[in-house]
């Protein structure tokens, strides 16, 4: 199907609906593929569920950081590791109004809006809910047409919509409401009507540009001229193709358009708005005038000033752009056998984001050019090269040429004479049949002979370098079979000495060739003469007194002039010690120090000591295996390992590591296979072919980029799944969440927007908890249990994959609210509690000790009125009998007697007392059993019958001690006077328990009183205060011959 693209000032792609898509069948047939030229590759997005495979029609970057995807299946917000889906919903009101996106713009608020082949719909980013508008008919207040073809903002922040089935129409914002207002004849009412529009710019004058299917459309912006531009306009402003797609304004007043087999660039006169200049680049671009099956469905113009053509079938052209031509024109398209070729050839939206990345939609997901990858280049020619062969050797010599060897029987010499490359395979002469070919290692010697190590055929030496390379007499063959001397066949690396010897290190062991004579001396061989463990020497080093460093299988060995030879292998308790007992590779720098790359590591070897500094990376040990070792014109060193690329910063003491997600074509270096050229270039020799660069190009990234927090699990359940919409707009409007004391497992996901595939690091900390910044590596998550109620601000920064870190961390503020059994109220109405009761305690306390202080007063007076007189009385008897005082009514007998009673009084006083105070007599049973008694006592000794009767009830009353004293004074009063004056036969006692009340009814039948003529007297006034004390009812009701009845009615507790 066809794809129709357009930008404006925002990225945006449209893919027709069908009945539209009929108009441009022509452009769905192709003349053929168009070759790759280019060697970069491009990353593409895959494994990303929601991305991979999908086609994308449209790309956009929101002020955050997001890149956001229009795509056939709905909207995609991207992070760089997951993407976000919004599709539409029938049920849902608030959800995108199609699924299938045709562009995309992002406004002055950061929300998102999304054109549709069925409408407009503007995401709000704060309560993350669709606003969606539709054409009604011939309404003329909302948007014109419903196939949102282009979104473009304008400088006062206003969207100019551009449909393809009902014009433009402009939308405005205000107090929240969207307002549309419609373009038809958008600046005058002699301007055509406006439809099949396809987009819409601003130039830099701010003159309005509208792309149709039928032309070109120019509106000045004092709406004073009104131009139209077509195929078969005049000669000089007529455009190539009356079908305009997609429209770039530059910053000089120009702008791009592009459409079927069309790429021109008009420029409007800033002095008369009715002179125009058109020019046609897409000839030069296309290497080809015909532009028939050419169908460009975007373009674009980066920063470095670089033009990016999408087209429908032959994938991406970028070119340089200089004034008004071009240059370095480079095709990409899709290769199923390259797995970092563009997703598709049918390519829908270019998109450059913040950093410069360049985003490629396409019919099968979205693919991204960095340009920080292109740092690393491939050297891929001549064919041999472009299988990606290992490169085993190189060398630079002094004419300008590089060596470069590989497993063939040739050597690939590339001569860069008058900045012209010239590339030659040199074949090897004289090899013999049927053996394995392989060149391992290559060197120049000081009297400029090139010097070639294989692998079983020994080593050729071209003598003459300046004339004919191929020439047989120039080239000299050393083997077992000629030179008996060479220990091995199989020469694995040289070295060159100060005396311009060369040093050959073989599978058996290390000779030393002298050039001036070509003598070959063996100078390390085992024993045996025989393959040895520790005597196949992979690499050789040569100080500046002659001695030879050779690294071997089994250790470090030094050969000294003096013929001596010392060992260094691996200790594991001595970490001065080498590494690891493989040596790869030794380096010799321009300040004489000495670096030995082993199994294990990169070690700084002190030759005067014999002692090594073991190289360790920022964050602890460095282990790689190091292959390679080469010194940059800065002085660091480049290590070729079996994981990367590694820069090492002898200054800084820091290594940095370049893989493949950093643009090199192999994570995979070979054995001392790296070499510089005079301009300071690096060749280094991978498994899949040579990298070459420049290391000053190669510098660190200095970009910081934005870190935001992209999900939070509540007790492990996602903020989305949650259903709570109240805490989603929390997190998402005021970046802040309130929580129950209950959801305190918190689990915080978080993504640094930097898509350029390279690793980034992360801190976090939880302010409040969490005292300093923690290191969390790459991992994206961090994790918090049990977390107390209170508040928290969770933050988190993130640096790039060269260290360095965006100081302006996000944060989310968390407020746990506690239970209400820790709430601040809570607290003061506990303190108010336990202050209450602690004062309560105390009163009670104090209640205590002042009933106490008053029974001990009571007993006290009671002691001092009644006992205290009765013993007067009893004194003052006892002395009148003593002294035998009598008198007519007192005689000695009556003494005693009064003596006697008075004495019994006394006694039943006390006991009386005793048995109030005795806290066992609460229980109101005890009372009754003493009520009984006491009553017995008094009136059968007169002979009076009576009955006495209890609720059973009563008998578990308890009273308390200075009740229960009162209570029985009254009765034992009543029963007294009963006794004593009543002249009573029968007499009946009743006690009854009412509600809170105790009744109590003394009768009797005996000759009863006047109340009047009563005189006064202790016994009924004592009766009377001890009922008010008690504040109990006391009634006496009596009469002469009628007996009395007393009726006592007490509250009890």
């Amino acid at each position: 199907m066809a794809h129709i693209t357009n930008r404006g000032a925002c990225g945006y792609t449209f893919k027709l609906p069908v009945k539209y898509r009929l108009l441009y069948w022509l452009v769905m047939f192709c003349s053929g593929a168009v070759a790759q030229t280019g060697g970069y590759n491009f990353d593409n997005v895959n494994g990303v569920p929601g991305i991979s495979g999908i086609s994308v029609t449209a790309v956009v970057q929101d002020s955050t950081g997001y890149i956001w995807l229009g795509t056939v299946d709905g909207l995609k917000k991207f992070d760089g590791y997951t993407a976000t889906t919004y599709r539409h919903k029938t049920d849902d009101r608030y959800s995108l109004a199609d699924n299938e996106i045709v562009s995309l713009c992002v406004d002055a608020d950061n929300n998102i809006w999304a054109g549709t082949i069925n409408g407009l719909s503007v995401l709000n980013r704060k309560t993350n809910l669709f606003q969606s508008f539709m054409h009604a008919g011939n309404s003329n207040s909302g948007i014109c047409g419903n196939v949102i073809t282009g979104l473009t903002k304008d400088a006062e922040g206003n969207i100019l919509v551009a449909t393809y089935d009902g014009g433009l129409c402009i939308a405005r914002k205000d107090n929240n409401t969207y307002s549309f207002t419609k373009t038809y004849r958008a600046i005058n009412t002699s301007a055509p009507v406006l439809t099949q529009l396809f987009s819409t710019c601003f130039d830099a004058s701010k003159n309005l540009w509208a792309a149709t299917e039928s032309g070109l459309f120019f509106f000045s912006k004092d709406g004073t001229v009104l131009k139209k531009f077509t195929a078969a306009g005049n000669s000089g402003t007529n455009i190539t193709n009356s079908s305009v797609f997609k429209l770039w304004p530059m910053n000089d007043g120009s702008v791009w358009i592009s459409g079927k087999g069309m790429l021109d660039r008009i420029t409007c006169d800033p002095g008369n708005n009715n002179r125009f200049t058109v020019r046609h680049f897409l000839p030069f671009v296309a290497g080809t005038r015909n532009l028939n099956s050419w169908n460009i469905n975007d373009f674009i113009i980066d920063r470095h000033n670089n033009g990016w053509i999408a087209t429908n079938d032959f994938g991406i052209i970028k070119f340089s752009l200089a004034i008004d031509s071009v240059y370095n024109v480079e095709r990409y398209q899709s290769n199923e056998m390259t797995a970092n070729s563009l997703g598709s050839s049918l390519c829908n939206d270019l998109f450059e984001d913040k950093t410069g990345t360049v985003w490629i939609g396409t019919e099968k997901g979205v693919s991204k050019y960095i340009p920080a990858k292109k740092r690393f280049s491939e050297y891929m020619k001549p064919a041999p090269l472009q299988t990606g062969r290992d490169i085993l050797a190189i060398l630079h010599d002094n004419r300008r040429r590089t060596w470069i060897g590989y497993d063939a029987d040739t050597i690939l010499v590339t001569d860069m004479h008058n900045n012209k490359r010239l590339d030659m395979q040199l074949k090897l002469p004289g090899l013999q049949k049927n053996l394995i070919d392989q060149v391992n290692c290559v060197i120049q010697g000081a009297d400029n002979s090139i010097y070639i190590g294989t692998l079983l055929q020994g080593v050729f030496v071209l003598k003459d370098t300046r004339g004919n390379l191929e020439k047989r007499q120039n080239w000299r063959q050393l083997n077992r079979q000629n030179t008996p001397e060479l220990i091995s066949n199989d020469i694995f690396c040289f070295a060159k000495d100060t005396a311009g010897n060369i040093w050959i290190g073989t599978y058996k062991g290390a000779c030393k060739y002298l050039p001036a004579t070509g003598k070959l001396i063996p100078v390390y061989t085992s024993p045996t003469k025989k393959a040895m463990p520790g005597y196949s020497v992979f690499a050789i080093a040569c100080d500046s007194k002659g001695n030879a460093l050779c690294g071997t299988d089994d250790g470090l060995v030094m050969l000294k002039t003096d013929g001596s030879t010392t060992v260094y292998r691996h200790i594991a308790s001595d970490t001065t010690s080498i590494s690891h007992d493989q040596v790869n590779c030794i380096y010799t720098t321009k300040n004489g120090q000495v670096f030995v790359g082993t199994k294990t590591g990169l070690n700084l070897f002190d030759m005067a000591t014999g002692s090594f500094k073991r190289i360790t990376a920022n964050e602890g040990s460095f282990e790689e295996s190091v292959r390679s070792i080469q010194e940059d014109h800065l002085g660091n060193l480049w290590l070729g390992t079996y994981h990367g690329l590694v820069k090492y910063n002898r200054q800084l003491h820091t290594l940095h590591t370049y893989t493949t997600v950093d643009g090199l074509a192999s994570d995979q270096f070979l054995n001392n296979a790296c070499a510089i050229d005079d301009a300071g270039k690096m060749y280094f020799g991978s498994k899949k072919g040579l990298v070459v660069f420049d290391p000053a190009a190669v510098a660190a990234d200095t970009n910081t980029y934005p870190v935001v927090i992209t999900n939070i699990k509540i007790l492990n359940t996602g903020l989305d799944a949650t259903g709570d919409t109240a805490l989603q707009q929390q997190f998402n409007v005021y970046r802040s969440l309130h929580l129950d004391y209950s959801q305190n497992f918190l689990s915080f996901e978080f993504a640094a927007l930097n898509y350029n595939n390279s690793s980034s690091g992360y801190m976090y900390m939880m302010e409040g908890l969490d005292k300093d910044w923690i290191k969390a590596g790459t991992k994206r998550f961090a994790d918090y249990t049990a977390i107390k109620p209170g508040t928290y601000f969770f933050k988190v920064k993130a640096a790039n994959s060269d260290g360095v870190w965006n100081n302006t961390p996000a944060m989310l503020k968390i407020v746990i609210t506690p239970p209400w059994w820790q709430t601040w109220w809570f607290y003061l109405l506990m303190s108010c509690t336990i202050t209450a009761i602690v004062y309560a305690v105390y009163r009670i306390r104090i209640n205590q000790l002042m009933k106490l202080y008053n029974l001990r007063s009571n007993i006290a007076k009671d002691l001092h009125d009644d006992v205290g007189s009765a013993l007067s009385s009893i004194s003052l008897l006892s002395n009148m009998a003593q002294q035998g005082k009598t008198t007519a009514h007192l005689q000695p007998q009556e003494i005693f007697s009064r003596i006697g009673d008075t004495s019994k009084k006394m006694i039943d006083l006390m006991d009386d007392i005793v048995w109030s105070v005795n806290p066992d007599n609460d229980r109101f049973a005890n009372m009754l059993v003493r009520m009984r008694e006491y009553a017995a006592e008094m009136l059968e000794a007169k002979e009076i019958d009576f009955s006495f009767s209890a609720d059973t009830n009563t008998g578990d009353l308890k009273i308390p001690m200075q009740m229960r004293k009162d209570y029985f004074l009254i009765y034992k009063e009543a029963i007294n006077n009963l006794a004593k004056y009543a002249c009573a036969s029968n007499a009946a006692i009743c006690i009854t328990h009412r509600t809170k009340a105790l009744v109590t009814i003394i009768q009797d039948d005996g000759k009863g009183f006047d109340p009047r003529m009563v005189h006064a007297g202790n016994g009924l006034k004592n009766m009377q205060q001890r009922a008010a004390h008690l504040k109990a009812s006391l009634k006496i009701d009596t009469a002469p011959a009628r007996g009395t009845t007393i009726t006592l009615t007490m509250v009890v507790p």
